[in-house]
């Protein structure tokens, strides 16, 4: 037969139990007894391996593809196999084998159950990383600033109104000092009103930090130039 001329054994053997189960063209005496010694010979060139596997439903592939044991084995030609066993709810098992001709093995092999079973869809969830704390540190620190800026304010409010007062009674009796009372009372209203804004623009920034460190890292927020003079949004 031409596969055991190129040497391959286990086609050639298929071949030979093909004709020798022929019905309808059935072989003489003669053709099927040169068909069984040449089975015979492509045998002593094989090796043969026997599956054993308890658990039902279990398939077999060779090279991964899936083979169909003859008589619960398999027969593999010359050189390195890699038989792995399958079946469902359970871990496949592989084994390479290395045949020189010849071998008559058996392969024991023991299914171990899949950890997560199939059916369960919770137990395949990943676990979740532990929450992290939320870092308020530069929120914090907007916020503690805010309020220093409010102190100066009202440290300037006080002043602003202690240099109008001042100035009322020099409208009474007229004051050597009066223009440096009133540039004096200026500076302060204008230190006053700029100091709030920035107090009032701090504490809104420190405040959305704060909220960006409690929602996570999905949070994002964005600040440039706008109302008098920062704004900012809060985005998810």
């Amino acid at each position: 037969m031409t596969s055991f001329e190129l040497r391959q054994y286990a086609e050639a053997r298929r071949a030979c139990l093909a004709a020798l189960a022929e019905a309808r063209r059935p072989l003489t005496d003669a053709q099927r007894a040169h068909v069984e010694a040449l089975r015979e010979r492509a045998e002593a060139f094989l090796g043969r391996v026997e599956v054993r596997v308890e658990v039902p439903g279990a398939r077999l592939e060779l090279a991964g593809a899936p083979v169909d044991p003859q008589d619960g084995a398999v027969w593999l030609d010359l050189g390195a196999h890699e038989l792995t066993v399958h079946a469902p709810g359970h871990a496949s098992r592989a084994r390479r084998f290395t045949i020189a001709g010849g071998e008559r093995l058996v392969w024991e092999v023991a299914l171990v159950p899949d950890a997560t079973p199939v059916d369960d869809p919770t137990a395949r969830a990943p676990a979740r990383a532990p929450p992290r704390a939320a870092d308020h540190g530069p929120a914090l620190a907007l916020l503690v600033a805010g309020g220093g800026v409010l102190a100066l304010s009202a440290v300037g409010l006080g002043l602003w109104l202690e240099r109008d007062g001042e100035l009322g009674r020099c409208r009474a009796r007229p004051c050597s000092n009066e223009d440096r009372l009133r540039e004096q009372r200026d500076v302060a209203a204008g230190l006053t009103a700029a100091g709030a804004v920035l107090a009032a623009a701090l504490a809104s920034a420190g405040l959305a930090l704060w909220l960006v460190a409690d929602a996570g890292p999905s949070a994002q927020l964005a600040c440039g130039p706008g109302g008098p003079l920062l704004e900012c949004a809060l985005a998810w």
